[in-house]
């Protein structure tokens, strides 16, 4: 993820395709930190209180709106 130009294609993309080994029925460790740091590319959200910790319909919906821009 050294690549800063494959944040923004990743988030452009429609789809995604990962293939990995998997150990004791769990991602390996470059895989799991793979999905850590694609969590946070997008620097997440500071108040978590206004979308009830994890309506992802009300994150949509705050991203989207005038407030979203003052909280960050």
């Amino acid at each position: 993820m050294w690549n800063e130009r494959l944040y923004q294609r990743v988030a452009r993309a429609d789809a995604w395709a990962i293939i990995g080994p998997v150990w004791w029925y769990g991602p390996s460790k470059n895989l799991k930190a793979m999905f850590d740091r694609l969590v946070c590319m997008s620097g997440g959200n500071p108040r978590p209180d206004l979308i009830d910790k994890k309506s992802t319909v009300k994150a949509q919906a705050l991203e989207k709106s005038p407030l979203w821009r003052k909280l960050t």
